[in-house]
């Protein structure tokens, strides 16, 4: 089983910092998403699109990034309850 992370930074409030796994592309996995917004008041839903690259079967996605995958959904609509900064840590499987 090949595994690739891709990781950004969520602000709710502040400026976020993109950032995603490379690899090889063709058939292994490389995560890559983004997020239709970044910064704002909460309760805030923030959708995730991913754009991901390779042969995937299955998305794990950490919304805050404590270990617990929160969704296996390949494009994910999450609500931040709380203010404050979230990394998201998304992780396919071939």
């Amino acid at each position: 089983m090949i595994r690739k992370s891709g990781i950004f930074a969520l602000l709710l409030c502040l400026v976020c910092v993109l950032g995603s796994a490379t690899g090889c592309g063709h058939g292994t996995p490389d995560a890559q998403f983004t997020a239709n917004t970044t910064i704002g008041k909460a309760p805030m839903a923030v959708w995730f699109t991913d754009l991901s690259t390779g042969d995937i079967d299955t998305w794990e996605w950490d919304f805050e990034n404590d270990g617990v995958t929160d969704s296996t959904q390949q494009y994910v609509l999450h609500v931040y309850e709380n203010q404050g900064t979230y990394t998201v840590k998304l992780t396919v499987n071939e």
